[in-house]
């Protein structure tokens, strides 16, 4: 066989004796045993050298020969791919350490942002392979994440900044819409408040389309719905009354007249809707066009009913003045007389033009002092009223007294502009006074006289009693009944001065007349307050205007009422005040007449307070009192068919109160 000649591969099998085959003509290549016994691997060929004869070569060897060197490469292959795996799972356990750890950092990592949201950490780089590439990759992830996330902050923080000077300024541009609305809507309600105040609308008449169109108050004014109503030029003189229709229809078309230059400014009465008659004063302008047509007329309406009444009453209150039965003067806030009504020229006898620029010293007699004077001018410039009298003189220098009110008047600012004095005539008044201060007197001297009479008259009686029977003991003639009997007669007068004093103290008429109880206890007052004063008490009084009239004993009330404010001074030694008051109730449908007379004196103690009206019983000290004069008052008002009744509290006072019937 040739070099490169191609063959078909040997097939080996085992197989019979490679010599026999040789021989036999065949080629190939088995496995057998030899003569050996071994397994042998023998290529066999028959070569032949002549025809019909030939050579059977056989070439064979050992098969344990053969696999031996491969037997032991294979052990070192073996243990070479055994030291190799060994190293490789060594190396693999490394470097899947060394990976998992990378990966375990970086997986905690991942975890701590996605938990806390922390941008802050970073992933530790500890190689340059793939998981450190990884590594650095997420760090540079989170860098961008963090600065992303920061410039989003700035953004959100510039953003929100920006919305919160945005909405800032919406806020204020809202504001100032709102405060120019309020502000609209201010002076719209003002307009229509100050309309409603003043009774004053405004309207616009369209002269080409006779249209009306009237504010809110003109409906007010005529007492009509908006809605429901419109105005036309007939309609609007509808209103008016039937009296007055023609002359405001000849105003109007007068004012329309542009030749006449007339300003329209009326008063006339209308008929509202509910029938009631108003006054009104309208005023309104005309506009003309080019030619002198008359095209538009605006103006205002105003309610003027209580303006007019007030003007009417005004009229009435000056001719109240006028004729006024009181004296009336007005000066200015200098003190110059302005003013004097008719009264003060039939008072005082001066005539109006005398006494116009001058001071009212004119009058003065001479008797008030000048610190008095001060003190009235002190209280009228600081706005207060003085009361008082005045002792003072006519022009024909008769001396009169007056009881007078001097007061401020005030601008709208409250400024004192003017004095007004509004004085009352009350000499004959005074002299009045001056006869009951005199009864007064005698009363508290008959008091006294009926405390002596009954203190007396005991020991009196005793003395006459034992000169009677030293009279009967002493003998005829002699100087000792001349004595007992001398004394005997100073004892009948004694009795007889005590008897007369008590007569005295009983003077006084019980007939029933006509009594307005408010001006008996003035009177009763102005005589005893004088010396009340001195004691450092005052009255205050609380009359009902309206108080009715009695049927009573005027001597016989007036001795009551002084034993109760006498009783009252009593006891008040450190001073206080008195409070009468009256008033009208009634008990069962029946009219009476109540006045109380409180004191803030010491009060009276329970368990006296039945014993009062006791004849004899006092609760004044010894020698302060009889013990008469509660029980002398309550038989009083008992006579009167009224009642008598007391309330008081010890430390705080007592009040006294009378309830008489009212009898016409």
């Amino acid at each position: 066989m040739k070099s490169g000649e191609y063959t078909k591969p040997l097939e080996c099998k085992i197989s019979a004796k490679p010599a026999v085959l040789a021989s036999g003509g065949k080629e190939g290549f088995v496995q057998s045993e030899d003569y050996r016994g071994e397994m042998v691997f023998a290529a066999h060929r028959y070569v032949p050298l002549i025809p019909g004869n030939g050579w059977g070569m056989v070439v064979k060897i050992d098969k344990r020969e053969v696999f031996a060197q491969l037997n032991k490469n294979m052990i070192f292959v073996l243990k070479i791919s055994i030291i190799g795996i060994a190293i490789v799972l060594g190396c693999s356990f490394l470097v899947a350490n060394r990976l998992s750890r990378s990966v375990r950092k970086l997986k905690d990592t991942t975890a701590l942002v996605k938990k806390y949201g922390n941008l802050s950490v970073r992933a530790v780089v500890n190689s340059r392979d793939e998981i450190g590439a990884l590594s650095i990759a997420f760090n540079e992830m989170i860098e961008r994440i963090d600065q992303t996330q920061k410039e989003l902050q700035n953004h959100r923080d510039n953003l929100e900044e920006m919305v919160v000077k945005r909405t800032s300024e919406l806020d204020s541009t809202n504001k100032k819409l709102e405060d120019e609305i309020e502000k609209k809507k201010l002076a719209h309600q003002i307009l229509e408040n100050a309309e409603k105040l003043a009774h004053m609308g405004s309207w616009n008449y369209d002269i080409h389309n006779d249209r009306l169109e009237c504010s809110d108050e003109v409906y007010n004014i005529f007492g009509i719905d908006k809605e429901s109503f419109s105005f036309k030029y007939q309609s609007y003189l509808d209103f008016v009354h039937p009296d007055d229709r023609e002359f405001v229809d000849r105003s109007i078309n007068k004012a329309m007249d542009q030749s006449t230059k007339y300003d329209y400014d009326e008063i006339f009465r209308v008929v509202n809707a509910s029938g009631t008659e108003r006054i009104l004063r309208s005023k309104a302008k005309v506009t003309f066009d080019v030619s002198g047509k008359p095209v538009e007329m605006c103006g205002t309406l105003q309610d003027v009913t209580e303006l007019t009444q007030a003007e009417n009453e005004l009229h009435k209150l000056s001719q109240a003045v006028e004729q006024s039965p009181v004296s009336i003067i007005i000066t200015d806030k200098i003190g110059n007389i302005e003013y004097v009504n008719p009264k003060f020229t039939k008072i005082t006898g001066y005539i109006r033009e005398e006494v116009i620029g001058k001071n009212p010293r004119i009058l003065k007699s001479g008797e008030k002092s000048p610190d008095e004077y001060k003190e009235l001018w002190k209280a009228i410039t600081a706005g207060k009223e003085w009361k008082g009298n005045f002792h003072n003189r006519r022009k024909s220098g008769e001396l009169y007294w007056e009881n007078a009110l001097i007061s401020s008047l005030k601008n709208k600012h409250g400024e004192i502009t003017h004095f007004i004095g509004i004085k009352e005539d009350i000499t004959e008044q005074k002299t009045i006074e001056n006869k009951l201060r005199i009864s007064y007197k005698m009363a508290t001297l008959g008091r006294l006289a009926s405390g002596i009479f009954h203190e007396v008259l005991n020991p009196v009686n005793i003395i006459s009693s034992h000169v009677q029977l030293l009279l009967m003991e002493a003998e005829k003639g002699s100087t000792t009944e001349e004595d007992l009997k001398s004394i005997q007669e100073e004892i009948k007068r004694i009795v007889d001065i005590s008897d007369g004093l008590l007569r005295f103290s009983r003077k006084g008429t019980s007939d029933s007349e006509k009594t307005e109880m408010n001006d008996l206890l003035e009177r009763t007052i102005s005589i005893v307050e004088p010396d009340m004063k001195l004691n450092n008490i005052g009255f205050d009084r609380k009359f009902d205007d309206n108080l009715l009239p009695i049927i009573a004993s005027k001597d016989r009330l007036r001795q009551v009422f002084l034993n109760l404010i006498n009783n009252a001074r009593d006891a008040m030694p450190e001073g206080g005040a008195i409070t009468v008051s009256t008033e009208n109730i009634e008990q069962g449908e029946v009219p009476f007449v109540r006045i109380e007379i409180k004191d803030t004196g010491d009060g009276i103690d329970k368990d006296k307070i039945n014993l009062i009206f006791n004849p004899f019983f006092t609760t004044k000290t010894e020698g302060k009192g009889t013990g008469l004069g509660l029980s002398t008052s309550y038989d009083i008002i008992e006579n009167h068919g009224g009642v008598m009744s007391v309330d008081t509290e010890v430390g705080k006072g007592t009040t006294f109160t009378i309830d008489l019937p009212v009898k016409y």
